[in-house]
């Protein structure tokens, strides 16, 4: 969407009319001069005049002239009385002036110009000449202005042969020339104006330029020139206008330029130059325009730029500039333009900028600015545009901003403002922009804002603003955007919005609105965008959008809408995107796309009952089409075929009946198609086979589905998922379905299946799921799926007619969590072959003919996994003992003995019980005085290994300290080199004498621990103890931790883009922690140390021993108290709470921020006494210093959007160490805010898409 708006940012570049006073000056000059140009009078004809005619007749022959703009050019009139552009001088009759721009001349230059000796002045500008530049024409011996801008021209400038002295005006620009500047213009030393801007020229300046003593203008800009601004410009001691912008100038700015004292306007945007702002540039008091945007310069701002009062113009944004605004640029009383945006500036808003009393737009954003907004600025009441967004700026918005009564333009957004939003601002009759958005703002909207009815763009989203939409902003008529999503606003929607006629976007998205959906929006007939997603909306949608033509967006999900959708939205022909999951409606789906314009069309979980409308086929464009957990029926519309564009097509939990339509194998572009749970009935369609793109396919739970498995879905080269469970299918496993290498979900559980099971199946590298249960299926057990080392969920081979042993390959499943064999006719020993599986889980090979001894090691699996299986004996199968009741000969024994031998054994089994009770006691009364842990056990690892305790004792050298690779809460971290080569961490956690604090800190931590599982957490893989010691298992990061790649042995070059992949990592990872673990979990104890680096760089958030599940039901004040934390990342209620929270996390995490943004220590030895790193990044910004002197000099030369990245970092630690609880965010919004980050630093490339990333306008799910 384009903000037009916005085009205004940048200060206006200099224009033909800017400099037409100078070009008249030049010419006034020219037109004194004794030998120039005299008041044309007709004259009677003379000889002479047939010459300079006949000149002439013959260049109107070269030229092409559309217009007839020469008609006039003829023998039958004459010459200097009535010939069209052509002037004469009286007293010779010769031609002195030939002026034809703007006539659509085409041709080349006419050669026979070369005749007119006494012509002074030639203006062919702004037609279509092409061809080459004649070198004659420099060489006319009285010529002394050249107009050719604007042509076709093409080629070099052709050099200058010898000295021509005449020519004072030469204006070339516009044209796609060729070559370098000529050094010999340097020739010309009468010449006063020289323009050869966009002619496409590359090469360096020629230095011989500055031998141009009487050059005022000089325009070299828009071209490809490279090199150095050469300091030999400075010698051009008449020079007023100097363009060299749009350019490949790098280097150095020349301080010499401070020497040309004339200069009024010096533009040297848009180039690559370096270095810093030469001060010198405060000697020219002439100077009315600077404009040096867009380069690289850096360094401060010279407070010697405060000395030039004359400057109306002052644009040096978009550079490396840094350290603080100088406040002499409060001393430039004719200032309308301060532009400073896009760099690297800090410290305060200088309150001196009061003084400038012209000043109409300032323009300060993507810096690095903080402290407060200054009320002074309310004297500057000529300001008409502010523009603070995206800096560090705390404090309330000043109330005394409402006495701008001119301002237009307030964006405030992306600061980390606090307080209420001042009524006063309600006073500014003309704004046209208010952005607030992206601040903390708090408090309720002022009704006083409705008076703005010039207000076109209103956004206030990303705040926390509470309270209801006042109805007053129906009064601001002129509004066009309004976006207040992400706040904390309550009651209903006010109808007075029905008001705003010129309303294009209405976002209210993830607040708590309720009521009904006001149907006067149905009359806002400019409204393209309606997204009141995520609230508590209720009743119907209102009919009255069907009045909405221009609607493209209608998003509505998430709420608690109910009744119909409205036929009435049929009318709506613009309609491209509709999301309505997840309400209450009922009743039919009206006969959307009909036009044609649908991309998005999502009615999920919802009670829509009656068929799919086939005219939905007619939007081609339509790319994902969700009606699934409806009440549908009804057949699938063949026309939905006719979506050539469709890329997800789900219409799962339906009551949908008839065949599955041949015509969806047309959809080329289906990634996705869910058909599962359903009445359908027939075969699956063999023509899907044309599907190239599709990735998952659900059929299941239909029940009416039969015929053969296609054998043709093999082709499917994408397909990952692939699920045809629960039909009617028959006939045998397609061997072709082994050549899916994408598959990783392969389902035909509960149908008709018949013959073996393809070994082909076994080429499923990537499998992590087959479920082949409940069919006829027969043979053996491929050895093949043995092969399945991805394999992970399941192998569930039960209900069937399987026979033979369990293939030996099995011992290759060494993730395998799931394993059904029940309900077979297999046989044999499972020998090592189950037993050898760590990873599993569950276990049921019930029902079989297997015989033998039960391993030990799956004796854990319940009597139920193993019953029906009448060869099988031992634990649990606790009523077939292993022990046979045959004497070695096979002779039964006698009644006599075996009575007798049961006797004894019930005498001995009572002994033991009687043992094992005293046992028991004594041990329960020495818990107090000895280890708590008696056991010697361990857990398998989700890799598939399992180690003992003395395999891990071993790895470590007895947890030799030469093994150490860190420490963590309540324990010390050892690098483990395992036999089989695999590397882990262990944890080594000791449980003293009656300390139950220890022991419910391992206890919770190998639960908690255990339980969690997130890319961007570590993960304990397995613990082991005994005698008291308590090692936990995870596994090796091989990068450290990010301590130690800030500050210790592993110190090196971090880029930024290193840091910031680990700040959102680090987000990410306490996000889950907070809001998406079952309870929650408080970290407690965040630092740099406890943030491990995989191989990838990726972060993981590690040591849990302190984590505690936060359930206020259960929890005690003693274990709220226990201390948690390291200094420098504590936050300070800390000290009087004694209370661990989640904003104590957020805190944390603000300060790892800063330790990414510093590369200090939060307690740093260079910070002065009682300084931490939250006070010293503060004071170092709001004093002003550089902030690039806070910045880690490791991360090298940073990029503009990386400078951006870095701001906006920078401001979230500064918003998540606040002293305020209350103005932290919460890690949710945290890493939303570092995600929000990193898309706008990819929308650098042009203003309109960054203004467009800016202001959020992504409302989309």
């Amino acid at each position: 969407m384009k903000l037009p708006w916005l085009r205004s940012f940048s200060a206006p570049t200099t224009s033909l009319p800017l400099l037409l006073p100078l070009y008249a000056s030049v010419l006034c000059s020219f037109c004194l001069h004794a030998d120039s140009l005299p008041t044309v009078v007709p004259m009677p004809a003379t000889p002479a005049f047939d010459d300079d005619a006949a000149v002439l007749l013959d260049a109107k022959r070269v030229l092409s002239d559309p217009l007839s703009g020469l008609a006039s050019w003829s023998d039958s009139s004459t010459l200097c009385a009535g010939w069209f552009g052509v002037s004469c001088d009286p007293s010779t009759s010769r031609v002195v002036s030939l002026s034809l721009p703007n006539m659509s001349l085409a041709g080349p230059v006419p050669a026979s110009i070369s005749a007119l000796a006494s012509l002074v002045f030639l203006d062919l500008s702004s037609n279509f000449l092409s061809g080459p530049i004649p070198a004659f024409l420099f060489s006319l011996p009285s010529l002394r202005s050249l107009f050719l801008y604007s042509n076709h021209l093409s080629g070099p400038i052709p050099s200058l042969a010898q000295e021509s002295s005449s020519l004072e005006v030469i204006r070339i620009g516009n044209n796609p020339l060729s070559g370098e500047i000529p050094s010999s213009f340097s020739q010309l030393s009468r010449l006063q104006i020289l323009g050869l801007a966009e002619c496409n020229l590359s090469g360096p300046i020629p230095a011989q330029l500055g031998y141009l003593s009487n050059l005022s203008i000089l325009r070299l800009d828009g071209n490809r020139l490279s090199g150095s601004i050469p300091s030999e410009l400075s010698n051009l001691s008449s020079l007023t206008v100097l363009q060299l912008e749009g350019n490949n100038l790098t280097g150095p700015i020349p301080p010499e330029l401070g020497k040309l004292k004339s200069l009024s306007h010096l533009f040297l945007f848009t180039n690559s130059l370096t270095g810093p702002i030469p001060p010198q540039l405060g000697n020219l008091f002439l100077l009315t325009h600077l404009n040096l945007k867009e380069n690289k310069l850096n360094g401060p701002i010279p407070p010697e730029l405060g000395s030039l009062t004359k400057l109306i113009i002052l644009d040096i944004s978009v550079n490396n500039l840094s350290g603080s605004i100088p406040p002499s640029l409060g001393n430039l009383p004719s200032l309308v333009f301060l532009v400073l945006r896009n760099n690297s500036l800090s410290g305060p808003i200088p309150k001196s900028f009061a003084n400038l009393s012209s000043l109409g737009n300032l323009f300060l954003s993507n810096n690095a600015l903080s402290g407060s907004i200054p009320s002074e600025l309310s004297d500057c009441r000529a300001l008409q545009q502010i523009d603070l967004n995206t800096n560090l700026l705390t404090g309330s918005i000043p109330k005394e901003l409402g006495l701008l009564l001119n301002l237009t333009h307030l964006f405030l957004f992306n600061n980390s403002l606090t307080g209420e939003i001042p009524s006063t601002l309600g006073k500014l009759k003309n704004l046209t922009s208010l952005a607030l958005n992206g601040n903390m703002l708090t408090g309720s909207i002022p009704p006083e804002l409705g008076r703005l009815d010039k207000l076109e763009y209103f956004f206030l989203y990303y705040n926390n603003l509470s309270g209801t939409i006042p109805p007053e902003i129906g009064n601001c008529v002129s509004l066009q955007e309004l976006d207040f999503f992400t706040n904390r606003l309550s009651g209903s929607i006010p109808p007075t919005f029905g008001q705003l006629k010129s309303l294009r976007w209405l976002h209210l998205r993830l607040n708590n609105l309720s009521g009904n959906i006001p149907s006067s929006l149905g009359y806002c007939k400019s409204l393209s965008m309606i997204n009141l997603a995520s609230n508590s909306l209720s009743g119907n949608i209102p009919r009255t959008f069907g009045m909405l033509t221009e609607l493209q967006y209608l998003m509505l999900y998430e709420n608690q809408v109910s009744g119909q959708i409205p036929y009435e939205l049929e009318a709506c022909k613009s309609l491209q995107k509709v999301n309505l999951y997840n309400n209450q409606l009922t009743g039919s789906i009206p006969a959307f796309g009909a036009h044609g314009g649908f991309i998005l069309l999502d009615l999920t979980n919802n009670s829509l009952e009656g068929p799919i409308p086939k005219e939905l086929g007619q939007s081609t464009g339509l790319f994902r089409l969700r009606l699934g957990q409806n009440r549908l029926n009804g057949s699938i519309p063949p026309e939905l075929g006719n979506i050539s564009s469709l890329g997800l097509l789900d219409l799962s939990f339906n009551g949908l009946t008839g065949l599955i339509p041949t015509e969806l194998s047309k959809c080329s572009q289906l990634m996705q198609l869910f058909l599962d749970h359903n009445n359908l009935f027939g075969p699956v369609p063999s023509d899907f086979k044309s599907l190239s793109m599709l990735t998952r396919l659900d059929l299941s739970s239909n029940r009416g589905i039969n015929g053969t498995i296609p054998p043709e879905l093999g082709s499917l080269a994408k397909l990952e998922l692939l699920q045809l469970n629960e039909n009617q299918l028959s006939g045998p496993i397609p061997l072709q379905l082994g050549k899916l290498s994408q598959l990783t979900v392969l389902d035909l559980q509960s149908n008709k299946l018949t013959g073996r099971i393809p070994p082909s199946i076994g080429s499923l590298g990537k499998l992590l799921e087959l479920r082949l249960s409940q069919n006829l299926l027969s043979g053996p057990i491929p050895g093949e799926l043995g092969q399945l080392s991805s394999l992970q969920v399941i192998l569930d081979l039960s209900f069937n007619e399987l026979s033979g042993r369990i293939p030996s390959s099995f011992v290759n499943l060494r993730v395998l969590q799931g394993l059904n064999l029940s309900n077979n006719e297999l046989t044999g020993a499972f020998g090592d072959t189950i037993a050898s599986l760590p990873s599993l889980i569950n276990l049921n090979v019930s029902h079989n003919m297997f015989s033998g001894a039960i391993p030990e090691s799956i004796s854990k699996f319940p009597a139920s996994s193993f019953v029906g299986n009448e060869g099988l004996c031992g634990a649990p199968l606790l009523s077939q003992s292993c022990n046979t009741m045959r004497n070695a000969d096979g002779d039964s024994f006698s009644s006599g003995r075996l009575a007798g031998i049961m006797t004894g054994s019930a005498f001995l089994m009572l002994g033991f019980v009687l043992l094992a009770i005293l046992i028991l006691k004594r041990k329960r009364q020495r818990q107090l005085s000895s280890p708590l842990m008696m056991e010697h056990r361990s857990f398998p690892s989700k890799q598939g290994f399992t180690w003992t305790f003395n395999e891990i004792m071993e790895a470590t050298d007895e947890l030799h300290e030469s093994n150490i690779i860190g420490s963590g809460g309540f324990g010390t971290i050892y690098k483990a080199v395992m036999k089989s080569g695999q590397v882990l961490a262990v944890k080594k956690t000791y449980i003293a004498d009656q300390d139950s604090v220890y022991d419910k800190s391992y206890t919770r931590e190998v639960e908690t621990l255990g339980k969690v599982r997130h890319r961007h957490l570590v993960k304990l893989i397995g613990c082991c103890s005994h005698r008291g010691l308590n090692l936990l298992v995870y596994e090796f990061m091989p990068n450290g931790s990010l301590w130690d790649r800030l500050h210790g042995q592993l110190t090196k070059k971090l880029p930024w883009e290193d840091r910031f992949k680990i700040a959102i990592g680090v987000a990410e990872g306490i996000a889950y922690l907070h809001h998406d673990c079952m309870p929650k979990i408080i970290h407690r104890d965040i630092k740099s140390s406890n943030i491990l680096l995989d191989s990838e760089g990726e972060a993981h958030v590690g040591d849990f021993g302190l984590a505690k599940h936060v359930d206020t039901s259960r929890l005690t004040q003693s274990a709220s108290m226990i201390f948690a934390g390291s200094y420098g990342y504590i936050a300070p209620e800390y000290a009087y709470s004694m209370k661990a929270t989640e904003k104590s996390d957020v805190y944390s995490f603000g300060v790892v921020l800063m330790e990414l943004i510093t590369g200090k220590l939060p307690l740093d030895s260079s910070f002065a006494e009682g300084i931490d790193m939250v006070s010293w990044v503060r004071t170092s910004l709001a004093t002003g210093d550089d902030i690039k002197g806070i910045l880690d000099p490791r991360m090298g030369k940073l990029t503009e959007a990386e400078r951006l990245e870095v701001l906006l970092v920078l401001k979230l630690a500064i918003q998540c160490t606040s002293s305020q609880q209350a103005e932290r965010p919460t890690m949710r919004e945290a890493a939303d805010k570092l995600d929000h980050a990193k898309r706008q630093s990819r929308c650098l490339s042009s203003d309109d898409s960054l203004s467009e990333a800016l202001l959020g306008k992504q409302p989309f799910k």
